[in-house]
């Protein structure tokens, strides 16, 4: 599930960088940087929840 979320905030990220680019905005200001630091805060350890799943599953 925090994977799941991560990628939501990825999207989120991607979507307000690349509005502020096409507006003529600075990329970085506004709503893109908390999105960026959400989508490290849940998508990095969901990541790793994911890894240490298929680790524990091979009879670890």
């Amino acid at each position: 599930m925090l994977f799941v979320i991560g990628l939501g905030f990825a999207v989120l990220f991607g979507l307000s960088f690349r509005i502020r680019a096409v507006l003529n905005k600075r990329a970085w200001n506004g709503p893109t940087r908390p999105f960026f630091f959400l989508m490290l805060l849940t998508l990095i350890p969901g990541i790793a929840l994911i890894g240490l799943q298929l680790w524990l599953n091979q009879g670890h």
